[in-house]
């Protein structure tokens, strides 16, 4: 572990208090440092409109005092202010409370049709004053009335959300080189009053001023392609004896890596050229080194009249070993800022400190434990929240429960007892491979038991539970006044039971010799929600929940595969022969509904009559195939029926190898094969698609699908899901990721574990764009669509995502949900991988 991280877990109190976030290695730091070519000043102006106020506050133009260079300064400012609090919910909110607030403090600056193109970003200043408040944030938005409007059909555009520090001035920055621009007719800022985390605190104060427009460089914002002259790689780091590659536009000549402490050179290797969808890309392939350290990566620079090599140099595999920082037959030397050999420099780029070893990803386990411990629910987290929702509950009959408990789901407040159970599961998995990791598996089980609490104390005892609640404002922790959440969701869902029911089992498997009474407490739970879980899906099959229940979009082979998973880990820990007759009956029927012919076989239908294939386009499970599988294969007594099952498994591994092939360059897993004729499906369509009109959006289904890559009659390979309103990938490939590694360690086939660690790497800058998508991770991080929590180390968002119907990235720096807001579920699975990554 690196001695400055390591110092920040001890200052931390081993995360119990949150990590720092280093400014210097943001995108935010990069962007201020950017140069500005052209600038238009909005607003304050000498004659013309002015801003209204429009909806709850007032706003008013003042005068505000700020310094320069230490020197002080004065000028106008627009003042909003508003109440954070009151004792009624506003006109246009749900009046029972549910996802209800206090309304927006919004000023919106008319604009007559102003042309923006000219210009790639929104600049302002802007000073909160909130007593009370941990996290304050503010939001800019403009609406857009030419060819292409913003905000679009969805409301996904148009809007840049920042977490903003109180009582200092706040250099802000919206960097919307992707936005179109052309007739804007509006801008507006808004901040949602939902109350004080601390209970204290009356009102909402923001100064503004010096708004203006902003000429710089533009960032890359969509496309495969590589910036010219970049190196995309994980810019934390790499495990020794994996494969190891880099990718640039450059598509020959040589590359160096370096130590980082000495720059002595350690392996040599010519750049290779890989083709992907018509365009050809530069791989830099480092995998020979395994020696563990932290290094550089060098693309040697082209002097003019000098070839980029002989005839003799053929592109190599892996490169080659430079001892003693040369290689024999070669003359290197330090010479200004790099290696010079025959004519060439080492410096046409190069790229940051990585490490290649294991203390990279211990270092994620780490900071996504840290993100977890910000969005614990019902428990105070210094810097972030007081003790909160307290006064949130479920009833059923005359019983109620408090649903304060687990974590926050996403930027807002909302709660998914699902999803904690998962989060759960994961902490006491993670826990248990490493035991011996002292500090973090106390910390890990401490984590786990956090969540089980919840989900034994969310329960009612006859498969009724406290499931969900929307929620987007902070609650005054007294029961019985207007503001309390008495509206949680409660049901009696069987695929709900039977997910914490495996959370349930884990824990108890954890908790064995750690806490033995809380695990026998907890296998008796998942004894029982497993019983009500199978009974319900008995008599009823697969229940639709109401919509915004995480479990919304899951089909009947989702649920067997529950069914068959929970079934194997109660059969681990009673031995209970019914058990294992569940793990047998019910992985038979999974494979059911399994493709097995065609070119591209092995993925699952949602039921056995295999009109339509299992998609993840938001929400994610795909790990649970993999487990029914692989539970199975170990579990079941028939050597018949264990031949079947691990021919089943063989499929789904070669599904995921096929998927590999057809990879991008940067390793990013597809998203699967999809069929044109799935797009009349509306019942299903409706399911997986929220917040989206099926007769709008039918024909767009057809053309997403088209864009992928045609593989049968009726068959497309995607990179990206088909999507509408809900857009951001990365649940969807760390999900693939879970189960490709199962699959992979089961089967020994080392392409599909180094497949999983591919999803890691993406995410910390072996992308197209070079960032990092874990905030305080690696380097080139931005801060994301965060309201409640603000910016934590940890946190990812929901992912980069396609623009319309295209199958390319697209990734847009406003932050708004959903693509770049921050959700706990593609933490935790990030967690999980890196754990077991570890464990491999």
């Amino acid at each position: 572990m690196r001695k400055d991280f390591h110092k920040e877990l001890i200052k931390s109190g081993w995360l119990h208090r949150p990590l720092p976030v280093k400014w210097e290695d943001s995108m935010d730091a990069e962007r201020k440092s950017r140069k500005v070519t052209a600038r238009k000043k909005l607003w304050p102006k000498d004659e013309g409109e002015s801003f209204v106020c429009t909806a709850q506050g007032e706003c008013r133009i003042g005068f505000c005092t700020w310094y320069e260079n230490g020197v002080p300064k004065e000028g106008g400012c627009l003042v909003m202010e508003g109440e954070l609090r009151q004792d009624f919910w506003p006109e246009g909110m749900p009046q029972d409370g549910d996802c209800a607030y206090y309304g927006n403090l919004s000023v919106v600056l008319p604009l007559e049709g102003e042309d923006w193109l000219g210009y790639n970003r929104l600049r302002f200043q802007v000073r909160p004053f909130c007593r009370g408040l941990h996290t304050i944030s503010l939001s800019a938005w403009v609406k857009n009335e030419g060819a292409e409007r913003v905000p679009d059909a969805f409301g996904r555009t148009g809007q840049h959300m920042m977490n903003l520090e109180n009582d200092v001035w706040n250099d802000c920055i919206w960097e919307f080189s992707s936005m179109a621009r052309e007739c804007i007719s509006q801008l507006e800022f808004r901040y949602r009053l939902s109350g004080s985390d601390t209970g204290f605190g009356e009102k909402a104060v923001f100064q503004i001023r010096d708004i203006c427009l902003e000429k710089t460089e533009e960032e890359k914002y969509q496309g495969w392609e590589p910036e010219k002259g970049s190196i995309c790689l994980d810019s934390c780091g790499y495990f020794p004896g994996e494969q190891k590659r880099a990718v640039t536009d450059r598509t020959k000549g040589g590359f160096l890596v370096v130590k980082a402490d000495t720059e002595e050179a350690v392996l040599e290797g010519e750049i290779e050229t890989e083709e992907f969808l018509g365009s050809s890309y530069g791989i830099l392939d480092f995998s020979k080194l395994q020696e563990t350290g932290n290094y550089r990566l060098r693309i040697k620079r082209e002097k003019e009249g000098i070839g980029v090599g002989t005839e003799d140099e053929k592109p190599g595999s892996g490169g080659h070993e430079i001892k003693g920082g040369k290689r024999e037959g070669d003359d290197y030397a330090m010479e200004g800022e790099g290696m010079k050999d025959g004519g060439h420099e080492w410096k046409e780029a190069e790229t940051q400190e990585f490490q290649i070893g294991n203390d990279w990803a211990e270092e994620m386990l780490w900071k996504g434990m840290n993100f977890l411990f910000c969005q614990r629910c019902g428990h105070p987290v210094p810097g972030k929240h007081g003790r909160c929702h307290t006064d949130c509950y479920g009833i059923h009959g005359e019983e109620r429960v408090s649903y304060a408990g687990g974590w926050h789901d996403a930027g807002d407040m909302s709660q998914q007892t699902v999803q904690s159970a998962e989060i759960t599961e994961t902490l006491f998995l993670a826990a248990m491979r490493h035991k011996d990791d002292t500090a973090f598996y106390e910390r890990c089980m401490e984590e786990a038991c956090w969540g089980l609490s919840f989900l034994l104390g969310t329960r009612f005892g006859d498969g009724y539970r406290a499931t969900s609640l929307g929620l987007i404002r902070w609650t005054d922790l007294k029961e019985g006044n207007h503001d309390d959440a008495s509206n949680v969701r409660v049901f009696n869902h069987g695929i709900d039971n039977l997910i914490c029911a495996c959370g349930e089992a884990v824990a108890a498997k954890a908790l064995r010799e750690y806490d033995r009474e809380s695990g026998w407490a907890a296998l008796e739970a998942a004894k029982e929600d497993y019983g009500f879980g199978l009974g319900r899906f008995l008599e009823y099959g697969f229940e639709v929940p109401v919509m915004w229940e995480h479990t919304y979009g899951s089909s009947s082979s989702l649920c067997y595969a529950v069914i068959s998973k929970c079934a194997g880990l109660l059969y681990e820990m009673t031995g209970e022969e019914k058990y294992r007759e569940d793990v047998c009956r019910w992985t038979t029927k999974l494979l059911e509904c399994q493709e097995t012919g065609g070119q591209l076989g092995g993925y699952f239908y949602r039921d056995e009559t295999k009109g339509h294939i299992v998609h993840f386009n938001h929400q994610a499970r795909e790990g649970y195939f993999a487990d029914s599988l692989i539970g199975a294969c170990r579990l079941c007594g028939s050597e018949e029926k264990r031949g079947e099952f691990l021919e089943g498994l063989e499929r789904y591994g070669d599904y995921f190898e096929a998927l590999i092939e057809h990879a991008s360059p940067y390793g990013m897993m597809p998203a699967g094969v999809y069929a044109k004729r799935e797009a009349e499906q509306e019942e299903v369509f409706r399911r997986m698609h929220l917040l989206s009109d099926y007769a709008a959006c039918k024909a767009d289904y057809v053309e997403q699908v088209k864009k992928g890559k045609k593989v049968g009659a009726d068959l497309y390979l995607r990179q990206f899901p088909v999507w509408f309103s809900f857009r951001g990938n990365t649940n969807v490939q760390l999900s693939m990721a879970q189960a490709a590694l199962r699959v992979g360690k089961y089967l020994n086939r080392p392409s599909l574990v180094q497949a999983a660690a591919e999803q890691i790497h993406w995410l910390n800058g072996k992308n197209p764009f070079r960032q990092s998508l874990v905030t305080g991770n690696g380097k080139r991080y931005d801060f994301f669509y965060a309201v409640f929590p603000g910016t934590c180390a940890g946190q990812i968002p929901v992912g980069i995502q396609t623009k319309k119907n295209e199958d390319f990235p697209y990734w847009t720096a406003g932050n708004q949900a959903t693509h770049r807001e921050v959700w706990t579920t593609c933490t935790i699975k990030m967690m999980d991988i890196c754990a077991e990554l570890l464990d491999y």
